[in-house]
Protein backbone atom coordinates (compact mmCIF):
# COMPACT_ATOMS: atom_id res chain seq x y z
CA UNK A 1 0.00 0.00 0.00
CA UNK A 2 1.58 3.70 -0.92
CA UNK A 3 2.80 5.47 2.29
CA UNK A 4 1.42 9.06 2.77
CA UNK A 5 4.19 10.96 1.05
CA UNK A 6 2.96 9.04 -1.81
CA UNK A 7 -0.68 10.00 -1.54
CA UNK A 8 0.41 12.98 -1.02
CA UNK A 9 2.36 13.50 -4.10
CA UNK A 10 -0.41 11.36 -5.71
CA UNK A 11 -3.77 14.34 -4.52
CA UNK A 12 -0.65 17.02 -5.99
CA UNK A 13 -0.68 15.64 -8.99
CA UNK A 14 -3.87 14.97 -9.23
CA UNK A 15 -5.91 17.95 -7.95
CA UNK A 16 -3.47 20.62 -8.45
CA UNK A 17 -4.24 21.00 -12.25
CA UNK A 18 -7.82 20.71 -11.37
CA UNK A 19 -7.39 24.06 -9.02
CA UNK A 20 -5.85 25.68 -11.83
CA UNK A 21 -10.29 26.36 -13.43
CA UNK A 22 -11.04 27.83 -10.15
CA UNK A 23 -10.67 31.32 -10.80
CA UNK A 24 -12.79 30.83 -14.28
CA UNK A 25 -15.63 28.94 -12.44
CA UNK A 26 -16.50 31.31 -10.04
CA UNK A 27 -16.17 34.28 -12.71
CA UNK A 28 -18.36 32.57 -15.42
CA UNK A 29 -20.74 34.22 -17.05
CA UNK A 30 -23.15 30.80 -17.35
CA UNK A 31 -22.73 29.43 -14.36
CA UNK A 32 -24.87 26.59 -15.21
CA UNK A 33 -22.98 25.07 -17.60
CA UNK A 34 -19.87 25.85 -16.12
CA UNK A 35 -21.14 24.09 -13.05
CA UNK A 36 -21.19 20.87 -15.09
CA UNK A 37 -17.87 20.91 -17.10
CA UNK A 38 -16.65 21.96 -13.17
CA UNK A 39 -18.10 17.97 -12.19
CA UNK A 40 -16.89 16.54 -15.28
CA UNK A 41 -13.25 17.20 -14.22
CA UNK A 42 -13.55 16.92 -10.76
CA UNK A 43 -14.63 12.99 -11.27
CA UNK A 44 -11.33 12.83 -13.88
CA UNK A 45 -9.44 14.23 -11.39
CA UNK A 46 -10.96 11.54 -8.90
CA UNK A 47 -10.26 8.79 -11.25
CA UNK A 48 -6.68 9.94 -11.95
CA UNK A 49 -5.65 10.16 -8.15
CA UNK A 50 -7.25 6.29 -7.83
CA UNK A 51 -5.71 5.31 -10.65
CA UNK A 52 -2.23 6.69 -9.36
CA UNK A 53 -2.90 5.48 -5.75
CA UNK A 54 -4.05 2.36 -5.85
CA UNK A 55 -1.54 1.06 -8.60
CA UNK A 56 -4.40 -1.08 -10.52
CA UNK A 57 -2.79 -4.64 -11.67
CA UNK A 58 -1.50 -5.13 -15.39
CA UNK A 59 -5.07 -7.51 -15.96
CA UNK A 60 -7.18 -5.11 -13.94
CA UNK A 61 -5.43 -2.28 -16.66
CA UNK A 62 -6.07 -4.71 -19.93
CA UNK A 63 -9.25 -5.51 -18.91
CA UNK A 64 -10.63 -1.86 -18.44
CA UNK A 65 -8.87 -1.46 -22.41
CA UNK A 66 -10.82 -4.41 -23.08
CA UNK A 67 -14.46 -3.16 -22.06
CA UNK A 68 -13.41 0.28 -23.29
CA UNK A 69 -12.92 -0.69 -27.25
CA UNK A 70 -15.93 -2.75 -26.46
CA UNK A 71 -17.98 0.24 -25.93
CA UNK A 72 -16.05 2.09 -28.62
CA UNK A 73 -17.10 -1.06 -30.81
CA UNK A 74 -20.51 -0.50 -30.27
CA UNK A 75 -20.61 3.04 -30.85
CA UNK A 76 -18.49 2.10 -34.35
CA UNK A 77 -21.71 0.14 -35.13
CA UNK A 78 -24.20 2.59 -34.16
CA UNK A 79 -23.01 5.20 -36.25
CA UNK A 80 -22.73 3.39 -39.15
CA UNK A 81 -26.26 2.02 -38.98
CA UNK A 82 -26.77 5.86 -38.38
CA UNK A 83 -25.14 6.90 -41.59
CA UNK A 84 -26.48 4.06 -43.83
CA UNK A 85 -30.12 3.77 -42.81
CA UNK A 86 -30.73 6.06 -40.11
CA UNK A 87 -29.85 8.92 -42.01
CA UNK A 88 -32.78 8.52 -44.45
CA UNK A 89 -35.61 8.18 -41.95
CA UNK A 90 -34.43 11.40 -40.48
CA UNK A 91 -34.36 13.22 -43.01
CA UNK A 92 -38.01 12.06 -43.79
CA UNK A 93 -39.20 13.12 -40.73
CA UNK A 94 -37.81 16.63 -41.27
CA UNK A 95 -39.17 16.97 -44.28
CA UNK A 96 -43.05 15.90 -42.80
CA UNK A 97 -42.36 18.16 -39.52
CA UNK A 98 -44.66 21.02 -40.30
CA UNK A 99 -44.25 22.64 -36.67
CA UNK A 100 -40.59 23.81 -36.63
CA UNK A 101 -39.52 27.03 -37.79
CA UNK A 102 -38.56 27.26 -41.54
CA UNK A 103 -34.90 28.63 -41.35
CA UNK A 104 -34.34 26.18 -38.58
CA UNK A 105 -35.58 22.98 -40.69
CA UNK A 106 -33.71 23.79 -43.64
CA UNK A 107 -30.45 24.27 -42.19
CA UNK A 108 -31.17 20.78 -40.38
CA UNK A 109 -31.91 19.42 -43.47
CA UNK A 110 -28.63 20.73 -45.43
CA UNK A 111 -26.36 19.12 -42.52
CA UNK A 112 -28.48 16.00 -42.91
CA UNK A 113 -28.10 15.83 -46.57
CA UNK A 114 -24.32 16.55 -46.05
CA UNK A 115 -23.87 12.66 -44.56
CA UNK A 116 -21.81 14.14 -41.60
CA UNK A 117 -24.47 12.98 -38.77
CA UNK A 118 -23.94 10.38 -36.34
CA UNK A 119 -25.83 9.62 -33.74
CA UNK A 120 -25.69 11.82 -30.67
CA UNK A 121 -22.80 13.41 -31.28
CA UNK A 122 -23.18 17.08 -31.15
CA UNK A 123 -20.38 17.76 -34.30
CA UNK A 124 -18.85 15.30 -36.43
CA UNK A 125 -15.20 16.29 -35.39
CA UNK A 126 -16.82 15.14 -31.75
CA UNK A 127 -16.87 11.52 -33.29
CA UNK A 128 -13.73 11.84 -35.17
CA UNK A 129 -12.11 12.71 -31.49
CA UNK A 130 -13.71 9.89 -29.72
CA UNK A 131 -12.08 7.41 -32.13
CA UNK A 132 -9.42 8.45 -32.41
CA UNK A 133 -8.83 8.07 -28.78
CA UNK A 134 -10.29 4.67 -28.84
CA UNK A 135 -8.38 3.71 -32.21
CA UNK A 136 -4.23 3.10 -30.64
CA UNK A 137 -5.94 1.03 -27.93
CA UNK A 138 -7.69 -1.17 -30.49
CA UNK A 139 -4.79 -1.04 -32.37
CA UNK A 140 -2.69 -2.38 -29.38
CA UNK A 141 -5.86 -5.29 -28.16
CA UNK A 142 -5.52 -6.78 -32.31
CA UNK A 143 -1.71 -6.43 -32.01
CA UNK A 144 -1.24 -8.03 -28.61
CA UNK A 145 -3.69 -10.68 -29.54
CA UNK A 146 -2.09 -11.67 -32.80
CA UNK A 147 1.86 -11.55 -31.67
CA UNK A 148 2.84 -14.28 -29.44
CA UNK A 149 6.13 -12.95 -29.13
CA UNK A 150 5.01 -9.36 -27.68
CA UNK A 151 5.51 -8.60 -24.51
CA UNK A 152 1.68 -8.07 -23.74
CA UNK A 153 0.85 -11.23 -24.63
CA UNK A 154 4.09 -12.83 -22.28
CA UNK A 155 3.13 -15.56 -19.24
CA UNK A 156 2.57 -12.88 -16.86
CA UNK A 157 -0.40 -11.42 -18.54
CA UNK A 158 -1.66 -14.69 -20.28
CA UNK A 159 -1.89 -16.94 -16.86
CA UNK A 160 -3.11 -14.16 -14.79
CA UNK A 161 -6.92 -14.03 -16.12
CA UNK A 162 -9.34 -16.23 -18.27
CA UNK A 163 -10.07 -13.47 -20.28
CA UNK A 164 -6.34 -12.74 -21.11
CA UNK A 165 -5.84 -16.58 -21.97
CA UNK A 166 -9.29 -16.43 -24.29
CA UNK A 167 -7.88 -12.48 -25.86
CA UNK A 168 -4.35 -14.60 -27.32
CA UNK A 169 -5.81 -17.82 -27.85
CA UNK A 170 -9.42 -17.48 -29.32
CA UNK A 171 -9.73 -16.91 -33.02
CA UNK A 172 -13.13 -15.10 -33.31
CA UNK A 173 -11.89 -12.74 -30.26
CA UNK A 174 -8.64 -12.41 -32.59
CA UNK A 175 -11.12 -11.68 -35.47
CA UNK A 176 -13.33 -9.92 -33.84
CA UNK A 177 -10.45 -6.86 -32.39
CA UNK A 178 -9.48 -6.86 -35.75
CA UNK A 179 -12.64 -5.94 -37.29
CA UNK A 180 -13.16 -3.11 -34.64
CA UNK A 181 -9.77 -1.03 -35.83
CA UNK A 182 -11.10 -1.65 -39.27
CA UNK A 183 -14.23 -0.10 -38.46
CA UNK A 184 -12.95 2.60 -36.57
CA UNK A 185 -11.10 3.89 -39.84
CA UNK A 186 -14.28 3.16 -41.06
CA UNK A 187 -15.81 5.63 -39.43
CA UNK A 188 -13.32 7.96 -39.17
CA UNK A 189 -13.07 7.84 -43.01
CA UNK A 190 -17.05 9.11 -42.53
CA UNK A 191 -17.00 11.91 -40.28
CA UNK A 192 -14.56 13.63 -43.62
CA UNK A 193 -12.27 15.41 -40.19
CA UNK A 194 -9.23 16.66 -41.25
CA UNK A 195 -8.49 17.47 -37.44
CA UNK A 196 -9.52 13.65 -36.56
CA UNK A 197 -6.74 12.37 -39.03
CA UNK A 198 -4.41 14.68 -38.29
CA UNK A 199 -4.65 13.63 -34.16
CA UNK A 200 -4.70 9.99 -35.50
CA UNK A 201 -1.43 10.22 -36.99
CA UNK A 202 0.09 11.92 -33.77
CA UNK A 203 -1.43 9.73 -31.39
CA UNK A 204 -0.36 6.57 -33.57
CA UNK A 205 3.42 8.37 -33.67
CA UNK A 206 3.35 8.34 -30.04
CA UNK A 207 2.72 4.28 -30.25
CA UNK A 208 5.11 3.76 -32.80
CA UNK A 209 7.87 5.45 -30.78
CA UNK A 210 7.12 3.10 -27.97
CA UNK A 211 7.02 0.19 -30.02
CA UNK A 212 10.18 0.97 -31.77
CA UNK A 213 11.73 1.56 -28.65
CA UNK A 214 10.68 -1.99 -26.55
CA UNK A 215 11.34 -3.75 -30.60
CA UNK A 216 14.33 -2.04 -30.87
CA UNK A 217 13.80 -0.99 -34.62
CA UNK A 218 15.72 0.92 -36.68
CA UNK A 219 14.07 4.51 -36.94
CA UNK A 220 14.82 5.25 -40.22
CA UNK A 221 12.86 1.68 -41.50
CA UNK A 222 9.94 3.10 -39.56
CA UNK A 223 10.26 6.67 -40.96
CA UNK A 224 9.89 4.92 -44.25
CA UNK A 225 7.07 3.12 -43.64
CA UNK A 226 5.57 6.36 -42.07
CA UNK A 227 6.12 8.76 -45.30
CA UNK A 228 4.60 6.02 -47.22
CA UNK A 229 1.16 5.91 -44.84
CA UNK A 230 1.35 9.71 -44.69
CA UNK A 231 1.05 10.29 -48.27
CA UNK A 232 -2.34 8.34 -49.00
CA UNK A 233 -3.35 9.95 -45.98
CA UNK A 234 -2.45 13.39 -47.07
CA UNK A 235 -4.14 13.08 -50.30
CA UNK A 236 -7.22 11.32 -48.75
CA UNK A 237 -8.04 15.02 -46.69
CA UNK A 238 -7.22 16.97 -49.90
CA UNK A 239 -9.48 15.03 -51.46
CA UNK A 240 -11.90 15.21 -49.22
CA UNK A 241 -11.96 19.11 -49.15
CA UNK A 242 -12.70 18.92 -52.74
CA UNK A 243 -15.51 16.54 -52.30
CA UNK A 244 -16.65 19.37 -49.56
CA UNK A 245 -16.40 22.17 -51.83
CA UNK A 246 -12.98 23.88 -51.12
CA UNK A 247 -9.19 23.77 -51.51
CA UNK A 248 -7.48 23.08 -48.21
CA UNK A 249 -4.99 25.60 -49.04
CA UNK A 250 -7.46 28.10 -50.54
CA UNK A 251 -7.53 30.25 -46.94
CA UNK A 252 -10.30 32.46 -48.39
CA UNK A 253 -13.50 29.77 -47.89
CA UNK A 254 -14.93 30.31 -44.50
CA UNK A 255 -15.57 26.41 -44.47
CA UNK A 256 -12.00 25.81 -44.61
CA UNK A 257 -11.05 23.73 -41.24
CA UNK A 258 -7.31 25.77 -41.30
CA UNK A 259 -9.37 29.18 -41.99
CA UNK A 260 -11.98 28.04 -39.05
CA UNK A 261 -9.37 27.45 -36.74
CA UNK A 262 -7.15 30.62 -37.13
CA UNK A 263 -10.68 32.88 -36.80
CA UNK A 264 -10.89 30.86 -33.45
CA UNK A 265 -7.75 31.44 -32.19
CA UNK A 266 -8.32 35.35 -33.62
CA UNK A 267 -11.57 35.09 -30.71
CA UNK A 268 -9.90 33.13 -28.25
CA UNK A 269 -7.36 36.54 -28.29
CA UNK A 270 -10.19 39.16 -28.11
CA UNK A 271 -11.83 37.45 -25.53
CA UNK A 272 -8.38 36.66 -23.29
CA UNK A 273 -7.64 40.71 -23.66
CA UNK A 274 -11.27 41.47 -22.04
CA UNK A 275 -11.12 38.95 -19.79
CA UNK A 276 -7.05 37.98 -18.97
CA UNK A 277 -7.52 36.48 -14.83
CA UNK A 278 -10.31 34.27 -15.42
CA UNK A 279 -11.82 33.79 -18.45
CA UNK A 280 -15.36 34.07 -19.47
CA UNK A 281 -16.32 30.08 -17.89
CA UNK A 282 -16.41 26.76 -18.38
CA UNK A 283 -17.85 25.86 -21.43
CA UNK A 284 -19.05 29.17 -22.35
CA UNK A 285 -16.42 29.91 -25.37
CA UNK A 286 -19.24 28.96 -28.06
CA UNK A 287 -21.75 31.18 -26.60
CA UNK A 288 -19.99 34.34 -26.35
CA UNK A 289 -18.47 32.98 -30.17
CA UNK A 290 -20.62 34.79 -32.45
CA UNK A 291 -20.49 38.34 -30.43
CA UNK A 292 -16.85 38.42 -31.18
CA UNK A 293 -16.80 37.42 -34.51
Amino acid sequence: SPTYDEIEKHLLISFLPFLAILPSFYSTINAHRSLEIFVLFFSFACLFFYLNAAIPSRAQILRAIFFLCLVAFAVDLYCIYQYFIGLSKLKSLLANTESMDPGFKSALLTRVSSGRVFGNFALPNSLAGFVCMMLPLQLFLAYSACSSSDPICAAEWRNSEVLLKRISQDPFIRFALILQVALGLVVLILTQSFGGWLCLLVSLAFLSRYWIKQQKISLLAVLLQWIVIAVPIGAWIFWVSKRRGFGLLNFSIYENPITLRWLNFKVALSIFRDFPWSGVGLENYGTINPVYQ
